[in-house]
């Protein structure tokens, strides 16, 4: 139990083959807690009293038996009492090992049940030890039992979770940890003395979490597990740009319109595992919000589509990369923009803004790609009242702007830029498109080099005149005119291009997105996890 007694804990051992799912426990502020003969109803009597096992120091072990009479209804686990909360990224929270989650209908063995070896055969032992971080540990531990802790994360992102634990003489104890169901590196732990061992990149991605410690092996005791955040409470724009690297775009997935199919492999975990694993530092997401939208305010977003965005949001920062996340296509918005309009997109960034305001500061706001289609004046005007939403639940993260069109850099030349502060600024660049897009001429030559330099050095002397840092969140080169596919763009060429886009986003400091659309502009084969050969001339 934490020393600030902000949470509440009570103490339990869950089957998943008796039990649908475990809840935060209940109980007093001081354990050990003491479940009676009474938890053969729903509810669990807590008392902050110990009983000891005559037979060991355990004290109020706590098991179901899978021999209860038929009388007795196993229920679903139900809380008792509040999750540990985790609300800051600069403060440690300690997770006591005996204030694990309580489960309702759960029948306490030293209360005279009928099966003394617990509805696993085991069970699991509480011992006093005045050395120990709270003055009890779980001992007695054997293969098959596991421990349940439930957290109400607002300080999302990763972890580094610290083990004390030690491993009883002539044991080989081994551990299995999971989060959500998913599973996630366990410590290894064999010293016969309290020892810690550290596990890092844990993510944790907000709101109510469940952290599973399985004993696959027996023979450990485990006296805490202490949480300690990785991310950085607050993080500059200007760090964020210095730090990104090079990203890949996430295209044609989620950007899609509802319904149709633009023939990209639906995003999954091992995506973005294997992008990272390629040496990729960031990603974006493009998101379509319209098709999933109502038309009518409050213009609320389906929750189906909303899990969805979030889940893979979550999949790319538990990799560690930085995350951009926008309004991609929204044609509707771009085509005869007006009021009724503006007022839905305002809606939108007010919904994302809000799911979204407790992830890591990795996670950066785009306002609208590419607003084609709208006058400089109407983008210029619209940046600001989008900021300002996102800013009434996220005051400090990092948000991207950019000016109109297809946001080629002379537009974010001309761009007004909003009033505040952790703002980048943006282009897209695929010049000349008649190579990268259309694939009708080649591309290498010393004046083609020296038109792209123009175009970094002039976004270098913006960003240096404006004291803002800036990204190409697009940049590319097609296989071939997905318009015009007896149009193909020559492989050396493009190779070449995609390189020196790179190299001069090195050189000025100005980090870029690659385009990957998994089809003409396709850079990583998302069905079969295999590169093709222009990665080399991105990552190096």
């Amino acid at each position: 139990m934490r020393s600030s007694g902000l949470l509440s804990f009570a103490i339990c051992v869950c089957a998943a083959s008796l039990v649908a799912g475990c809840g935060s426990g209940g109980g007093g502020t001081a354990p050990p807690v003491q479940v009676s003969s009474a938890a053969l109803s729903s509810s669990l009597a807590v008392s902050s009293s110990s009983r000891m096992n005559s037979s060991s120091s355990s004290i109020a072990a706590v098991s179901s038996s899978s021999a209860q009479s038929s009388s007795v209804a196993m229920a679903e686990c139900a809380w008792q009492s509040q999750p540990l909360e985790v609300s800051s990224h600069t403060q440690a929270y300690t997770l006591e090992a005996e204030n694990f989650d309580v489960c309702a209908g759960s029948v306490n063995e030293l209360a005279g049940d009928a099966n003394e070896t617990g509805y696993r055969d085991t069970f699991v032992g509480l011992q006093a030890d005045a050395g120990a971080s709270n003055g009890y540990f779980v001992g007695q531990t054997a293969a098959g039992e596991y421990l349940e802790y439930t957290l109400d994360v607002e300080a999302a992102g990763l972890y580094t979770l610290t083990y004390q634990a030690r491993a009883l003489a002539n044991t080989n104890p081994v551990f299995a940890v999971t989060v959500d169901g998913e599973a996630v590196a366990a410590p290894a732990v064999s010293a016969p003395t309290w020892a810690q061992a550290q596990v890092t990149d844990v993510y944790f991605g907000g709101g109510l979490h469940t952290l599973r410690v399985s004993f696959e092996q027996g023979g450990a005791e485990l006296d805490f597990i202490r949480l300690q955040s990785q991310e950085a409470e607050t993080i500059t724009a200007a760090d964020i740009v210095a730090n990104m690297g090079t990203g890949l775009n996430l295209g044609n997935t989620l950007d899609a319109p509802r319904d149709e199919d633009w023939g990209a492999t639906r995003e999954s975990k091992a995506y973005f595992e294997g992008v990272k694993a390629a040496g990729f530092s960031h990603v974006r997401i493009p998101v379509t919000w319209d098709g999933y939208t109502a038309d009518a305010a409050p213009y609320t977003i389906e929750a189906d589509w909303m899990a969805r965005v979030e889940q893979a949001i979550d999949w790319a920062l538990a990799e560690g990369f930085y995350v951009i996340v926008n309004a991609h296509h929204e044609i509707w918005l771009k085509n005869g923009f007006n009021a009724q309009k503006q007022a839905r997109i305002e809606a939108i960034w007010q919904q994302v803004a809000e799911r979204f305001k407790n992830k890591p500061k990795r996670l950066v706001f785009e306002i609208l790609n590419e607003p084609h289609g709208m006058t400089i004046e109407q983008v210029d005007a619209l940046n600001p009242v989008l900021l300002a939403i996102m800013r009434q639940s996220n005051p400090d993260r990092a948000v991207v702007f950019s000016g109109s069109g297809f946001t080629p850099y002379t537009e974010l030349l001309e761009a007004k830029v909003p009033a505040g502060t952790q703002l980048i600024g943006n282009f897209h660049s695929y010049d000349p498109w008649e190579f990268a897009g259309q694939c009708t001429r080649g591309w290498g030559s010393n004046a083609d080099k020296a038109e792209l330099r123009a175009i970094y050095q002039a976004v270098a002397d913006w960003s240096a005149s404006q004291n803002l840092p800036a990204t190409v969140n697009e940049f590319g080169a097609a296989h071939l005119d997905f318009t015009k596919p007896e149009n193909v763009c020559d492989a050396d060429d493009r190779k070449a291009y995609l390189r020196h886009h790179v190299v001069l986003q090195k050189e000025f400091g100005i980090p870029g997105t690659a385009w990957d659309d998994d089809g003409s502009f396709q850079i990583y084969k998302r069905a079969s996890n295999t590169w093709d050969g222009a990665l080399e001339s991105i990552i190096f």
